[in-house]
C-alpha cells in the first residue's frame, strides 16, 4: 500500500507540474493564484506532500481547470 501510495503522489506532482509548465506559470504564480507558498507547490511536484481534497480543488481553480482534467493521469 505504501509504495502505491508514494506512486499516486509522484503522478500526480508530475501533472501538475505539466499543466503549470503548460500555462506558463511559474511556481510563485501557481502558489500565489491558489493561495499558498512556493515551497509548497514544490513538495507537492517533488512528491514530498500528502494534499487534501480542498486543496486540490484550490490548484485546479487556479490553473483555470476542471478537477478532472487535473486527476487526468493514469496511476
Amino acid at each position: 500500500m505504501e509504495a502505491k501510495s508514494e506512486n499516486l503522489k509522484i503522478k500526480f506532482g508530475e501533472r501538475l507540474r505539466t499543466l503549470r509548465i503548460e500555462r506558463n506559470l511559474s511556481q510563485e504564480k501557481l502558489a500565489a493564484l491558489a493561495e499558498t507558498d512556493k515551497s509548497w507547490i514544490s513538495e507537492v511536484e517533488l512528491a514530498k506532500r500528502d494534499i487534501q481534497l480542498t486543496s486540490i480543488g484550490k490548484l485546479a481553480d487556479a490553473l483555470e481547470i476542471s478537477l478532472k482534467e487535473l486527476l487526468d493521469f493514469d496511476f
